[in-house]
């Protein structure tokens, strides 16, 4: 495989990760960055392809070095894609809660054996637990909110218009809406 190759073949591979990584997170500029990636991939592949076949030789040694460089930079863009992703998560109340229990174990375990590090680690985990618990609470209380609005909105068209069905369904989701935000309270 030639270095043409190998970066058309790279790119392949990091754009479908930007892509997927993209879709699952729902950033539409990354899935597209990573399809525009993948495509150039394909077009390296294909013009190593046309260069292979005129020249009718490749150099190994430069191919594996580039081959090398191209995965060490693959590498390290689909560790930044998935920190990206992981970054830009929604805080979660049971992820939060998860590290509010280890965080509060490992705590004690260092108090008991003597580790200050143990511990401080702990206690960090810990409270990041506790704040991504109540940051989660907080996008609840939020949607909450919006759901109560919209929920007397859809009530009070339904009940200007005559549309006891719409009037009805507003006052459901207003309802469910106040429930949510006592919930996370």
């Amino acid at each position: 495989m030639s270095a043409s190759h190998s970066a058309g073949v790279v790119d392949q591979v990091v754009g479908a990760v930007k892509e997927n990584v993209g879709w699952a997170v729902g950033d539409t500029q990354l899935e597209a960055e990573g399809k525009l990636q993948r495509t150039k991939g394909s077009a390296e592949d294909a013009a190593a392809d046309v260069k292979d076949a005129v020249t009718g030789r490749t150099t190994a040694e430069g191919a594996a070095h580039d081959a090398k460089e191209s995965v060490k930079e693959a590498a390290q863009e689909a560790k930044d894609a998935a920190k990206d992703a992981k970054d830009s998560a929604t805080p979660s109340r049971s992820e939060g809660a998860k590290n509010e229990t280890i965080g509060g174990i490992k705590e004690t375990v260092g108090k008991i054996v003597g580790s200050e590090d143990l511990q401080a680690k702990g206690s960090i985990q810990k409270n990041e637990g506790k704040v991504e618990q109540e940051a989660a609470k907080g996008v609840e209380r939020a949607k909450g909110a919006s759901e109560e609005t919209w929920g007397a909105i859809k009530e009070n068209v339904g009940w200007a218009v005559g549309n006891a069905d719409t009037e009805a369904a507003g006052k459901l989701e207003r309802e469910k809406g106040k429930l949510r935000q006592e919930a996370n309270q």
